[in-house]
């Protein structure tokens, strides 16, 4: 990767209110792990919508471009987390995950398929496209082994209209995966 190229990926991030009641959960269940769970920090919460990978500058002018035209189309889009439990779904869990409704997906699969389906290909955006129905979750922790979890499960009602896709850069450092917003993306239709 050249000192160029960015990892970036699409998001809709979360309002810190949002991040108050999560923050508030996490509380209540962080005392039942060893420390080899890594807990994520809260400013790097987000649901991903699609994950672009290393891209240069020319195309992140052109990936901004195509969040535009989508936004443009869309109301923001309601969000809805119902529950709180591990991941990922049928396979042997790996991290705590934070998952919204089903409503949530199918508001959040058109933004998806908008984007990745015609604005970044007609774009000549060169990205690993994931053809697996949207499963939408926020992941708040990450661990090597599923065994002898404790039971997380917990059921409650947080909702936010998403104001915004977001252009956010993955970034590797010492302490971990830090995200940074590179741009903020209002949707605008029906406002």
């Amino acid at each position: 990767m050249s000192k160029r190229e960015k990892r970036i990926f699409i998001a809709v991030n979360l309002p810190e209110e949002l991040k108050d009641k999560i923050e508030k959960i996490l509380e209540e269940i962080r005392y039942q792990f060893s420390n080899d769970v890594r807990f994520i920090e809260r400013e790097n919460w987000h649901i991903t919508l699609s994950f672009l990978g290393s891209q240069g500058d020319e195309a992140i002018g052109e990936v901004v471009g195509a969040m535009d035209a989508v936004a443009a189309r869309f109301s923001p889009p309601k969000i809805e987390f119902t529950d709180l439990g591990y991941g990922p779904v049928g396979k042997s869990p790996r991290m705590i995950w934070l998952n919204c409704s089903v409503a949530t997906a199918k508001e959040l699969q058109p933004i998806k398929d908008q984007l990745e389906n015609n604005e970044l290909i007609d774009r000549n955006i060169k990205f690993k496209r994931e053809y697996r129905q949207l499963r939408v979750h926020v992941t708040l922790a990450r661990f090597e082994s599923g065994d002898d979890l404790p039971d997380i499960q917990r059921s409650f009602t947080f909702r936010f209209a998403a104001d915004s896709i977001d252009l956010m850069e993955s970034q590797l450092g010492p302490a971990g995966v830090q995200y940074e917003l590179l741009q903020k993306i209002k949707f605008r239709h029906n406002i």
